[in-house]
C-alpha cells in the first residue's frame, strides 16, 4: 500500500467535518489513531510498529469517513403511485374490522430493499414500500408522507442522512400507495452493514416504521490517495 503521511489523513477528515457539519473531532481522531502500547510491546522495532498501527487505524477512520460522506452526498429519487382509492381501501379495511375508525389510520405498512439485502455499488438500489391508510369518520383530508433515514455502519444510532417526501400532496386523500426511494452507491464505498429506516408520517406524526439492513458487498481496493481526495472534495 502506498505510504501516506498521517497529517494528510487528518486534514482530509477535518475538511470532511467542516463541509458536512459532522464527523470526527480532533481529540476523538487523536484518540482513535493512538496505537496500542500492548501490541507493540514485544516488537523489535517499536517505532516502526507504532507508525504502522497509526496508518492502519487512520486508514480505517478514513474508510468510515468516506462511507459517511458517500451517504451524506447521495442523490435520492422518490416516486409514489396510488394503487387503491380511498373508497376501495375503506372497503378492504371493513372486511377485517367491524367499523371505520374515528380518525385516519395507517393499518398496513411494509418495505423491502431491492435487489436485496446484499447491494452492489454503481447500480440503482431501491427501498420499496406499500402503505394503506383508511380515512376516519372525522377525516376530510389526510396528509401522508414517508421518511427515510440512513444510519452509520459503525455508530448504529447515528443518522447520516434523512429525507421526508410527500405521498398525497395533491389529493390529500387516504388510500393505498406504493412508494420507492432510489439511489446509487458510488464506487469506492467501503463494505459494511448500513441500516435504512423508513417511516410513515400521518398528519405530521410518525405512526409506523420499518428497517432494512443494507450490506455493501463490493468496493474497489483501498487507495489512500484516492480516498483522501474524495473526502476533501
Amino acid at each position: 500500500m502506498r505510504k501516506i503521511k498521517l497529517s494528510s489523513i487528518i486534514v482530509a477528515i477535518l475538511s470532511f467535518t467542516l463541509l458536512t457539519g459532522f464527523g470526527f473531532k480532533l481529540k476523538d481522531l487523536t484518540d482513535k489513531v493512538e496505537p496500542s502500547s500492548k501490541e507493540c510491546k514485544d516488537a523489535k522495532d517499536k517505532s516502526k510498529c507504532k507508525r504502522k498501527q497509526k496508518l492502519e487505524t487512520a486508514g480505517k477512520i478514513v474508510a468510515i469517513g468516506l462511507a459517511a460522506k458517500a451517504i451524506h452526498d447521495l442523490v435520492v429519487h422518490f416516486e409514489s403511485k396510488q394503487t387503491q382509492n380511498e373508497k376501495e381501501t375503506a372497503t378492504e379495511y371493513k372486511k377485517k374490522n367491524k367499523s371505520i375508525p374515528k380518525n385516519a389510520k395507517v393499518y398496513s405498512y411494509v418495505s423491502s430493499l431491492k435487489p436485496g439485502q446484499a447491494v452492489p455499488t454503481g447500480e440503482p438500489i431501491k427501498v420499496v414500500s406499500e402503505v394503506k391508510v383508511v380515512a376516519g369518520e372525522k377525516s376530510k383530508k389526510v396528509k401522508l408522507q414517508e421518511k427515510i433515514e440512513f444510519y452509520d455502519s459503525e455508530n448504529k444510532d447515528e443518522v447520516i442522512k434523512s429525507l421526508v417526501k410527500d405521498i398525497n400532496k395533491k389529493s390529500q386523500q387516504a388510500g393505498s400507495y406504493t412508494n420507492s426511494f432510489t439511489f446509487t452507491l458510488p464506487d469506492g464505498m467501503p463494505q459494511g452493514i448500513y441500516r435504512i429506516r423508513t417511516a410513515i408520517l400521518l398528519n405530521d406524526k410518525e405512526v409506523e416504521n420499518t428497517s432494512n439492513d443494507m450490506q455493501v458487498v463490493f468496493f474497489k481496493p483501498f487507495d489512500s490517495s484516492r480516498q483522501i481526495a474524495m473526502l476533501a472534495h
